[in-house]
């Protein structure tokens, strides 16, 4: 009964972090894939088609900062 109970907590645990996780795929003019990004919460990881990092951005507060592959940071957005 134990073990049914871990595995049940385990499992509802393990779908709800891949259901917060938001795919967004980006294509150029002609409609082919160049990229996409994975959100999960207040990060975002940029990857392009062959599926290599290119990029990160995290949000907090409504300022957006932007860090390339090496986790530097690049670029710094407020929304208005």
């Amino acid at each position: 009964m134990y073990k049914l109970i871990t595995l049940t907590i385990f499992l509802v645990i393990a779908v709800s972090a891949v259901a917060q996780t938001k795919t967004t795929t980006y294509k150029n003019k002609s409609g082919n894939p160049v990229g996409y990004s994975k959100k999960t919460g207040n990060k975002t990881v940029y990857y392009d088609k062959s599926h290599n990092k290119t990029g990160s951005s995290k949000t907090l507060n409504g300022t957006t900062t932007f860090y390339n592959k090496q986790g530097n940071k690049t670029l710094t957005a407020k929304e208005k």
